[in-house]
């Protein structure tokens, strides 16, 4: 990183909104699908999809998808019989557990992060953590904030 972009930086760190924290964070996470049981998933995030067994391909149509849920009346499993051919579909729980991608010193860099690498992630969100009682990345920011801020510095 040169000079001209910890001047960049130190700027962004004195003038950014701090998301109601001292000293944030700004973390990039995506979300990772992994099934689920119905009973154990207490705390996470799910969603429902139906596989056709005869397939075993997850229905992406969503009005068909729709519509199987309404036909099964809650049970997992439903066959239905569409001119005289049999289709099978079993309901999953897919859980999607937040996987970290990368942690920035500013909203601007981790945005930057999501418009050259977003398309690599499953629904990628940021998420703002507090460095409060980390002595070195707070260190770290004020020696940024501190040594490149200003226009005293030659280049």
């Amino acid at each position: 990183m040169s000079k001209l972009n910890l001047s960049e930086l130190a700027n962004n760190l004195k003038t950014q909104d701090n998301a109601a924290t001292n000293h944030p964070l700004y973390c990039v996470y995506s979300k990772r699908p992994i099934p689920v049981d119905d009973d154990c998933y207490n705390g996470i995030e799910v969603q429902t999809t139906w596989i056709d067994v005869d397939d075993c391909e997850e229905v992406e149509d969503e009005s068909l998808s729709d519509a199987i849920s309404e036909i099964s009346q809650g049970y997992a499993e439903v066959t239905v019989i569409v001119d005289g051919i049999k289709y099978n579909y079993e309901r999953k729980l897919i859980g999607l557990i937040p996987v970290f991608q990368t942690a920035c010193l500013t909203r601007a860099g981790a945005d930057a992060y999501l418009e050259s690498n977003g398309h690599n992630l499953r629904e990628p969100y940021i998420y703002v953590h507090s460095l409060n009682r980390n002595d070195e990345m707070i260190g770290l920011r004020e020696h940024v904030i501190n040594n490149f801020s200003g226009e005293s510095n030659d280049y």
